[in-house]
């Protein structure tokens, strides 16, 4: 994997913030009020992405390879709990189980902000 495709996302009601794994300093910053869509593919190598599309037309792609499959389902579950749109095109993502994943699990690598 290369630096590109290791993001990992952190979500609050406030914010989903976007961080790199080798990049410490990136810190992408959004408002829920400022997405209008999430969409989470296979991009043509098959890394697993999430594409941040903001309401003032732009649209911003972070390969996240190192999440599994449930993770992805957790995170959609938890945009559309915020009322943010996910469109998901990742094969083989199902639904995520119930109590698969506790409210104080942890980001999308794995920590959660507190709210």
């Amino acid at each position: 994997m290369q630096a590109h495709e290791l993001y990992y996302f952190r979500l609050s009601s406030a914010a989903l913030v976007v961080r790199n794994h080798c990049y410490p300093w990136v810190n992408k910053v959004y408002a829920p009020d400022d997405i209008s869509a999430v969409v989470l593919y296979n991009d043509r190598n098959g890394v697993v992405a999430m594409n941040i599309r903001t309401k003032d037309f732009c649209s911003y792609r972070f390969g996240a390879d190192s999440l599994k499959k449930d993770t992805w389902g957790a995170l959609r579950a938890e945009l559309e709990g915020l009322g943010i749109p996910v469109i998901s095109e990742i094969r083989g993502l199902s639904e995520p189980s119930a109590g698969s994943r506790s409210a104080d699990s942890g980001p999308y690598t794995s920590n959660r902000i507190a709210d």
